[in-house]
């Protein structure tokens, strides 16, 4: 996570001292023992990859998703998403003593 997250912000920076700091951030994992190698690598990869086509396409995906025409979809699709993940992360967080709600009563037919 730490490799792919590093190099995918500089491939799409294109900044040299942020491929350093990729690099520092990686080894580090290895050098700690918390990755392999081969781990590290693919990660490096995939960041590097990805950061590259997201840096490719960004001015057309921003003017695809974000022009007049498309400004209300978008607005709408991005807050539902937010407020899908609102309403999971609140059922997750409930308090316990609203955890057997509802439906308690079916508890019976349970498999």
């Amino acid at each position: 996570m730490h490799a792919s997250g590093s190099f995918g912000s500089a491939a799409i920076s294109g900044e040299k001292l942020l491929y350093l700091w990729a690099l520092l951030i990686s080894v580090s994992r290895v050098i700690l023992g918390v990755h392999y190698l081969k781990d590290v690598l693919a990660g490096a990869l995939l960041g590097y990859a990805i950061g590259k086509l997201a840096a490719k396409y960004e001015k057309q995906a921003i003017k695809t998703f974000f022009s007049g025409e498309h400004t209300f979809e978008t607005g709408r699709k991005l807050f539902h998403g937010f407020f899908g993940v609102l309403v999971v992360a609140l059922y997750i967080l409930r308090p316990k003593r609203l955890r057997r709600g509802c439906c308690s009563h079916l508890s019976q037919y349970r498999l």
